[in-house]
């Protein structure tokens, strides 16, 4: 990161000054490629107020894009820390678009880096968006599990694919992940369970 520059205060409040509109907002962050930004723009608290979902009249969830979450997870391979320090401060968030960008990122940074992210998976208790991937989810508990955090691992695990009882429904048990990314994401993690898989998959 030797050629990026940190912004200084006054930089980082005139830019903000400059994307006072969704549109604006939305050019910056999806341009901006410096990850030296993250910790000034979380000091002007940029990152403060994703938008939570709000019903209209017609009882329709309408839910704006956050366009600060698009920074975040393209600056995640060059700086997790900073990363998951901004996403840690989002844990009362209902807005799937953090959900998803939250698991993304969790999905590709170190392994240490993603265990910090515990406190969120806790907090939204498996209510993890309708936007999130899938994929990153059970190759986040793939590598909790093969990188040496085998406790959260499971506990990720067994959030995804421990079935429930479905209510009216007796033999059709639900879980938290679709019919056909169950079937194509267990194996993933099985194969990461090593020695635990038969007695934790017959669980």
């Amino acid at each position: 990161m030797s050629t990026f520059k940190t912004p200084t205060p006054a930089q980082v409040e005139l830019a903000l000054q400059q994307i006072p509109t969704f549109q604006l907002r939305r050019v910056f962050f999806e341009e901006l490629a410096n990850p030296l930004w993250i910790e000034p723009l979380q000091a002007a608290e940029a990152f403060a107020n994703p938008p939570q979902p709000k019903v209209d009249d017609k009882g329709l969830v309408r839910e704006p894009y956050w366009p600060e979450i698009d920074y975040l997870s393209r600056m995640a391979p060059l700086a997790p820390e900073a990363v998951v320090d901004v996403l840690l401060t989002l844990t009362r968030s209902e807005n799937s678009w953090v959900r998803r960008g939250t698991f993304a990122v969790g999905a590709i940074i170190p392994v240490d880096q993603a265990a910090r992210l515990k406190p969120l998976v806790t907090a939204w208790k498996g209510n993890f968006g309708f936007r999130t991937d899938s994929h990153d989810l059970a190759v986040m508990t793939s590598n909790l599990l093969s990188g040496g955090y085998r406790s959260f691992g499971r506990l990720l695990a067994n959030i995804l694919f421990r079935p429930d009882a479905t209510e009216g429904e007796k033999g059709h048990p639900s879980s938290a992940l679709e019919e056909y990314w169950y079937e194509q994401e267990l194996p993933l993690v099985v194969e990461a369970l090593g020695p635990d898989a038969l007695v934790t998959v017959m669980s």
